[in-house]
């Protein structure tokens, strides 16, 4: 098992995120911060994370984004795939959206 970022060149961004109609990014581990500047590219990404949600499953995660000059406005209590999608859901229900 290999971590490594995929080959920006041969990555298909989806029509989302090209034409800035993300409302949420969500990050599933410190090395999904990484892979998304290296696809992006450092201006870009940051462009796209400073005008959206940012959603990460834990703490690890939550510490990835910070280092960047960047915070998650969520972040479950317990650091699971459903814990993070029921606090999404909170987020954007208390929102009123």
């Amino acid at each position: 098992y290999q971590n490594r970022p995929p080959d920006p060149a041969r990555v298909e961004l989806p029509l989302a995120l090209v034409e800035d109609r993300v409302e949420v990014v969500v990050f599933a581990s410190p090395s999904s911060v990484s892979h998304f500047f290296a696809v992006l590219g450092e201006e870009r990404a940051r462009q796209v994370l400073g005008r959206v949600v940012i959603a990460c499953i834990g703490p690890t995660t939550a510490a990835a984004v910070a280092e960047l000059g960047l915070s998650a406005q969520i972040q479950p209590a317990e650091s699971s795939v459903p814990a993070l999608v029921a606090a999404i859901c909170a987020h954007y229900r208390e929102e009123g959206q």
